[in-house]
């Protein structure tokens, strides 16, 4: 009697746990093994640059397969590899990287098999700033020129003038320009990359030399969300002060006292303006609050032309997830990947199915961070002789 009381003890025990995972035939209606859809890592918000690059996440959980879901026409989604959810920008959002766009918030998500949804991710954009080496306003005079060189953004580039009666520009695809006064005047003249970024220059063509303007000191740096203060000597007032990257630092003018905010990671110039005219550039840089930035190990590497394998770069600290950037003219060579867990970036062979060169080529690939700061991994295509397929 006592040994069959201890029978139907167990036997009620083992058909409580068999209740407790769902009975004894293993998982049904769970092919992964894990009941809990989500994403890794366990964000509910993400941002991508306009044009290139994509925010990777990784489905877990739930019975796959898995679709994916954007409610933007403005917003990318692909399933890679089954379970990786690749988020693209198209084009920026028409209210600026956070907001909305027509009232509807910019998402992503997606569901399982059973049509179970996950969490929807906030997706925000960014038009990757142009940087410019000739400051947002300049003066010359006719038949002066001014070169400058324009980078980041996406080549080709093309260049507009709003009067080539008072000045002209013109340059090449990779960014490199000349500016040229024709006649006295004032016009501008613009940069845009083949994404839409653009730089606008206002030019003012003078017949007579600037009078002398000076503002002290003459460069300056600080972290974001800080404020920097400069004394402006010299010239006629009162004075005018232009941001050549009003998204990086603002700037203001009270008697002779230039204030400038710090707003996003980045360098830019400002130009103090008199009221003759005479202007004075004033180079200021905004650093990361964050003190451990992305790392890139190695930042350097180099294969033969003839080679198909994957090159890998190990990425440390930084803000994930990294978003990697390959110029539109490198794509046909290289394609980059960041792992689920962004501590990997693979450079892949590129659209042309392989990696054939005529002559050494150096492909920098920039790798942002969800603070806006991008290091830069580099591979350099040896040219071996070999003829290409």
């Amino acid at each position: 009697m006592q040994m069959l009381k201890i029978y139907k003890f167990w036997m009620v025990m083992v058909a409580a746990f068999l209740s407790a995972c769902g009975g004894g035939g293993g998982l049904p209606g769970n092919q992964t093994g894990d009941a809990q859809l989500r994403v890794y890592p366990p964000i509910s918000a993400v941002t991508v640059p306009v044009g290139a690059g994509y925010a990777a996440v990784e489905i877990r959980g739930g019975d796959r397969p898995y679709a994916v879901f954007s409610n933007h026409p403005a917003i990318s989604v692909t399933l890679v590899d089954g379970n990786i959810m690749q988020i693209r920008a198209l084009a920026a959002i028409d209210s600026g990287s956070t907001g909305t766009a027509g009232g509807t918030t910019p998402k992503a998500w997606f569901t399982d098999k059973n049509g179970i949804k996950t969490v929807e991710i906030q997706v925000s954009t960014f038009t990757i700033p142009l940087n410019n080496t000739i400051p947002g306003s300049i003066v010359l005079l006719p038949n002066e020129t001014r070169s400058g060189v324009v980078s980041s953004g996406f080549a080709p580039y093309t260049y507009s003038s709003a009067n080539n009666g008072v000045a002209t520009i013109s340059g090449n695809s990779s960014g490199q320009y000349t500016i040229t006064g024709v006649a006295a005047g004032s016009t501008t003249v613009q940069v845009t990359d083949a994404v839409g970024a653009k730089v606008t220059i206002n030019v003012e063509v003078r017949s007579a030399p600037v009078v002398e303007l000076e503002v002290t000191p003459a460069s300056g740096s600080g972290r974001v969300g800080s404020s920097l203060v400069f004394d402006i000597k010299g010239g006629v007032a009162p004075y005018t002060v232009l941001s050549n990257s009003p998204s990086v630092a603002t700037a203001s003018v009270s008697g002779r006292t230039l204030t400038v905010q710090l707003l996003l990671v980045g360098s830019t110039s400002l130009v103090v303006r008199d009221a003759t005219g005479a202007t004075k550039t004033v180079g200021v840089t905004a650093t990361a609050i964050q003190s451990t930035p992305l790392i890139i190990t190695p930042p350097s590497q180099e294969v033969a032309d003839t080679s198909t394998a994957d090159v890998v770069y190990t990425l440390g600290d930084g803000v994930p997830p990294f978003i990697p950037v390959v110029p539109l003219a490198n794509q046909t060579l290289v394609r980059p990947e960041i792992s689920s867990d962004n501590t990997k970036l693979t450079l892949k062979v590129g659209s042309q199915g392989n990696r054939c060169v005529t002559g050494d080529q150096t492909i920098v690939v920039q790798v942002f961070d969800q603070t806006g700061v991008a290091k830069n991994a580099t591979l350099v295509i040896r040219d071996t002789g070999a003829a290409c397929p």
